[in-house]
């Protein structure tokens, strides 16, 4: 009774298991004819599913074969062994069981069928590395010492090696199999193996043997071309001692490797039994002295007295395959020189000043939340940068999408019917410009409230379906109506007309959802119509990597507006672990291109993969593999392409690797001559290493034109001055171009630390920072920028004060500095006039003009040109009006981007300033 039970709970729940599968792989199907690639998910099953059963019918026919080989010499009837008083024990109690043919054929059915399931299970996972070896394309680049192309060492070697393991497996559990039916079914023979007659157990035995020797030679010839990523070395990949030792003894152990197999057949004949103990015994002493203890005594004794002479090709190698595997070797490097500069180059550069980045990402995080989030269940996620055209001028913004968290609806209101019908979007964004901010310190937004407004930019279907918040399904267009948004006349709802979601007008599929998301209520509601449509996946990283799980992606997507919709851009990479000679990064290999560009539609959710076909022998073999999954690069909307960003962590990673890999002569890389580091900064009054950003500046030597480029500047290691900085160029004609800017070895250029530190020792600013503490506001020290200028550089940084209480963060101060002098003050502009335009004392005083930005209406104000100023002026009242005239003059300037006119009236104000002094 109880078996029964038992029998039926495990019935029960094999069978839920079953639908629960079944309803996923269904509504799978169904999700990728949603987003257009069917096809995808058809070629990765079948391919899948293709590869276990081919491994599976091998396997299951060479274990089932060698079984039956065994069958002709087995002895199954138990009366045999009654008479054998030296029959071990288990051989008896197997023999008394199974003693017929036919109980026999079915056990060793059984057992080739379980191994073959469970090893061809593991087999199955490797059926991208098969397509891609499959669909390998060439790189054009050859490693030096085989002079094999590198798809060899990403596409073919892999593949080798998993089939050497492959067969390698089939073989062994043959023996182990074989050997065991031998045993077990009392094959007299196989308990006399050392005995000088040829008998079956000892052939069959002998040749599985032999074959797994010759798999074990073919093992070794595939760990000499391993030997192009052995890690250890001066360098990574093969140095001296690798190329002419080690690679030597793979040979040798292969050629032994063989010897032994023919050594095993051979006894078979001659009875030699002791010719296999030779051979496996050298296999076993040549792989000691070969493999460990000749490459000790050469690297002892040969390398390392003369390691720099005796390595210097090897290191040449990885240098030069180092550089083509991460692409630096198309960096270009140019010299700057790092003058001084003066106001006139402040003037002449608007379009560099005016984007120059006062919000940092989490000070401005924490302002829209305060500002911006409306309802506590939008939340703003993350924080991007983007350019955009404003009036005519070239804008670095930062942009948020105002997501949907359904967790912050009150307690009482996180319903099902308001969970999965009612609330189902998040709504709109916002834009402020990165470097002014309202005369409370407040961010200056171009796109803010809801709905959106702004002058600049047009959002006309402001509805986000898909984003960045935590992934959940919704049902759409139902009689339950969607809110849109909150008004002050109540909430306003809608209905969604994109073409996103999955029909449930029919029972058969309500079920397979209510199966998949364990939700019942889909059946039993009365909301869903025949036009609902369930949507799942929302979220946009989960959407994308169901994909295209084999991509590497970008931590960080964007949102871009484009003719009134929003859209996520998100970077994805290519990347290997086995490039030849290349140095790996953690955690992306050794080889990567950031080769695809992912849109989606934040309303419809459409998926877009645009890829570099050209470039990258990675994503070509992808696009052979699924051919209907990538576009070509070109087709990227015209809309979304002035939109493009380098992606960041591949800017991290060739940072990290060009640190070292910028040096070109051998002696210098060896020795460790100019080692590069990242430089560390202080942010809210914790020191980090400053991370790459975005900017807007006029590249020096590249045209007058401003461009949107991400950089990063580079110090000496174990040293506080600047080295070089690196910039990459993001608009459409340049993209990807990159250009390294090296200073002076003979010449300081204060670093970023340094003037961390010059900033720290500044007593007014310690002392202000020291009171404004005291008043319970927490101040946070934001990130410092380097702002090359001409041939010069700046340093910017923005300082802000939080009300501990609500967390609402405001711009107070900006803090600028050029070689060893700073200023600072309530504004950019009025920071930089004071460091160039305030004469001899550029460190102290600030000019009291209000907050930053405050945007005073100067109406009935002249803009006045030098032709206009008043020296003659005598009263102090006069002085004194025509002081803060000019002082408005100058706020209304620098509002507009007048940098010439605001530089102007701010030399006035110091002329007038000076005559009031002197009254």
């Amino acid at each position: 009774m109880r078996r029964t039970i038992y029998i039926t709970i495990f019935a029960v729940v094999a069978a839920i298991l079953i639908l629960i599968f079944t309803a996923t792989m269904i509504t799978d199907w169904f999700w990728f004819g949603e987003v257009g690639y069917q096809s995808v998910f058809l070629t990765s099953l079948l391919s899948s599913l293709g590869l276990r059963i081919i491994t599976g019918i091998f396997l299951f026919l060479i274990i089932y074969i060698n079984l039956r080989i065994t069958r002709r010499s087995l002895h199954t009837e138990p009366e045999i062994y009654e008479e054998d008083e030296n029959v071990i024990p288990i051989r008896r109690y197997v023999a008394d069981r199974i003693f017929d043919a036919k109980k026999l054929n079915i056990l060793f059915l059984a057992v080739s069928i379980l191994l073959a399931l469970l090893f061809s299970s593991a087999a199955s996972n490797n059926w991208l590395m098969v397509q891609q070896f499959l669909n390998k394309a060439s790189f054009g680049i050859k490693e030096p010492i085989f002079n094999l192309d590198a798809s060899f060492y990403i596409f073919t070697l892999p593949f080798l090696r998993m089939l050497y393991s492959f067969l390698f497996i089939g073989i062994l559990l043959s023996i182990f199999a074989a050997g065991a039916s031998y045993f077990l079914f009392g094959a007299r023979e196989f308990l006399n193996w050392r005995d000088n007659q040829i008998n079956q157990p000892k052939v069959h035995l002998s040749i599985l043997l032999a074959l797994l020797f010759l798999l074990k030679a073919f093992d070794y010839i595939l760990d000499g071309f391993g030997l192009l990523n052995k890690p250890g070395g001066v360098v990574y990949g093969p140095g001296y001692t690798d190329v002419n030792v080690l690679l030597l003894a793979y040979r040798v152990l292969a050629v032994i490797a063989v010897a032994a197999a023919v050594a095993v057949l051979i006894n078979i004949f001659l009875k030699k039994f002791r010719y296999v103990i030779y051979t496996v015994i050298s296999l076993i002493v040549v792989s000691i002295l070969l493999g460990n203890v000749a490459p000790y005594a050469v690297q002892k004794i040969r390398v390392e007295p003369n390691e720099l002479a005796v390595e210097s090709p090897y290191i040449k190698n990885n240098m030069e395959l180092t550089r083509k595997a991460y692409n630096i070797d198309q960096i270009r490097l140019e010299t700057f020189e790092a003058s001084t500069l003066d106001m006139a180059d402040i003037q002449e550069n608007p379009g560099t000043i005016q984007n120059i980045r006062l919000w940092d990402p989490e000070p401005l995080q924490n302002a829209n939340t305060q500002l911006q989030e409306i309802r506590p269940y939008y939340s703003f996620l993350d924080v991007d940068i983007d350019r955009y055209t404003i009036n005519g001028q070239l804008r670095q913004v930062m942009i948020s999408a105002r997501e949907l968290t359904k967790n912050q609806l009150d307690q009482n209101a996180q319903t099902w019917v308001n969970q999965k019908l009612r609330y189902t979007h998040g709504y709109g964004l916002t834009m402020n410009f990165v470097a002014s901010a309202t005369s409370e310190g407040h961010p200056h937004y171009v796109v803010k409230d809801i709905p959106p407004e702004s002058e600049d930019i047009t959002v006309e279907v402001p509805q986000i379906y898909f984003g960045q918040a935590e992934d959940d399904y919704v049902i759409v267009n139902t009689t339950t109506e969607e809110f849109d948004y909150p008004s002050t006349t109540g909430n306003v709802s809608t209905t969604y007309t994109g073409k996103g979601g999955i029909p449930v007008s029919n029972i058969f599929t309500r079920a397979l959802f209510a199966l998949r998301f364990g939700d019942y209520r889909m059946l039993i509601s009365n909301a869903l119509t025949d036009d609902s449509r369930i949507i799942f996946r929302t979220n946009i990283n989960e959407r994308i990597q169901r994909i295209a799980p084999f991509l590497v992606y970008d931590r960080d997507p964007y949102l871009v507006v484009d003719d009134g919709r929003l859209f996520w851009i998100q970077d994805a990479y290519t990347t290997s672990r086995n490039f030849p000679y290349s140095t790996p990064v953690g955690g992306m290999g050794n080889y990567i291109r950031n080769s695809v560009k992912v849109v989606v539609d934040a309303y419809n959710g459409d998926v877009t993969f645009y890829a570099d076909l050209e470039n990258d022998p990675i994503v070509r073999s992808y696009a052979g593999i699924f051919p209907k999954l990538f576009k070509p690069w070109e087709q990227i909307p015209d809309g979304l392409v002035p939109h493009l960003r380098y992606p960041e962590d591949l800017f991290n990673v060739q940072a990290e690797i060009y640190k070292t890999y910028h040096m070109e002569d051998v002696r210098d890389f060896y020795n460790k001559e100019d080692v590069w580091t990242i430089p560390q900064e202080i942010f809210a009054g914790e020191t980090i290493t400053m991370q790459p950003y975005y900017t807007i500046m006029t590249l020096p030597g590249e045209g007058e034109n401003p461009e949107f480029v991400l950089m990063l500047p580079f110090t000496p290691a174990k040293k506080n001055n600047m080295a070089a900085w690196l910039a990459v160029r993001c608009d459409p004609e340049h993209y990807g171009d990159a250009i390294v800017f090296q200073f002076s070895k003979q010449e300081l250029v204060y670093g970023p630390n340094q003037v961390e530190a010059e900033i720290q020792a500044d007593s007014e600013i310690s002392q202000a920072i020291s009171l404004w503490s005291q008043r319970g506001s927490e101040v946070i020290r934001g990130n410092l920028l380097v702002i090359p200028i001409n041939d010069g550089i700046i340093y910017v940084e923005p300082l802000f004060l939080q009300s501990e209480q609500n967390k609402l963060p405001s711009l107070k101060r900006v803090i600028v500095f050029h070689n060893g002098e700073l200023a600072w003050a309530e504004t950019l502009g009025e920071a930089l006039a004071k460091l160039f335009a305030a004469g001899e004392d550029t460190r102290t005083g600030l000019i009291d003009d209000g907050a930053p930005g405050d945007g005073e209406d100067d109406a009935g104000v002249e803009e006045k040109g030098d032709e206009d100023m008043a020296p003659e002026l005598e009263s102090l009242d006069e002085l004194i009006n025509r002081a803060n005239q000019l002082f408005r003059q100058a706020k209304e300037r620098q509002k507009n981007g007048d940098w010439a006119g605001y530089g102007e009236a701010l030399s006035e104000l110091e002329s007038v300033l000076e005559r009031m002094a002197n009254q």
